[in-house]
C-alpha cells in the first residue's frame, strides 16, 4: 500500500456578492452529499495500487482529504454500508450493500474499469468502506479500504503507511 498525504494550498477566497434580502428559511433542509470534488482539499491521500492481494490498513483523515485510488487491470470503488464484504454476485445497489462508486465521482451500475483512478473529497465525517466489487476481490482478497473522516483540520500521519 502507498499513500501520502499532501499539503494543497487552499483557492483564493471569491469577492463577496452584494448584500441581498435573505431566503425563506426551508422546512427541511436536505444533508450534503459525504462525496464531492472539492478544489480547496485540504490533504490528498492516495491508494496506490488499488489491487487484490494487498491489505490496506484503515486510515483516519480530516473533512475535506481528497481521496484516490489508482489501478490497473480490472477493478472498481465500491461504497459499502459496513466493513463486511459481499459475496460475490451480491453488490447490488442499494442500502443494503452500498453503491457503484465510478471514476470521476460518477454512481452508477457499471462494475468495473481497467487502468484508471477514482478521486473524491470526503466532506462529511464519519466512517466509509471502499472495496473492490469485482468477483471476491473483497471477500477472499481483502481489497477493502475504511477511512475515517473527523472534523478534525489534521491528519494522523501514523495512520499512513
Amino acid at each position: 500500500l502507498f499513500a501520502t498525504i499532501l499539503g494543497l494550498a487552499a483557492w483564493p477566497a471569491q469577492s463577496q456578492a452584494p448584500a441581498r434580502a435573505p431566503a425563506p428559511t426551508p422546512t427541511a433542509a436536505a444533508a450534503p452529499p459525504p462525496f464531492r470534488r472539492s478544489p480547496s482539499a485540504v490533504y490528498q491521500v492516495v491508494i496506490e495500487p488499488w489491487n487484490n492481494l494487498q491489505t490496506y490498513t484503515p486510515i483516519s483523515v480530516p473533512q475535506g482529504t481528497e481521496l484516490s485510488f489508482y489501478w490497473s487491470g480490472g477493478h472498481g470503488v465500491y461504497l459499502l454500508p459496513t466493513a463486511q464484504c459481499p459475496e460475490p454476485g451480491q453488490y447490488t445497489p442499494g442500502a443494503a450493500y452500498g453503491q457503484y462508486i465510478l471514476a470521476g465521482g460518477l454512481q452508477g451500475t457499471a462494475r468495473t474499469s481497467v487502468n484508471n483512478n477514482y478521486t473524491t473529497a470526503l466532506m462529511t465525517p464519519g466512517t466509509y468502506y471502499f472495496a473492490c466489487q469485482v468477483g471476491d476481490h473483497c471477500s477472499e482478497d481483502g481489497q477493502l479500504q475504511v477511512v475515517t473522516v473527523t472534523a478534525s483540520q489534521t491528519a494522523t500521519m501514523a495512520s499512513l503507511s
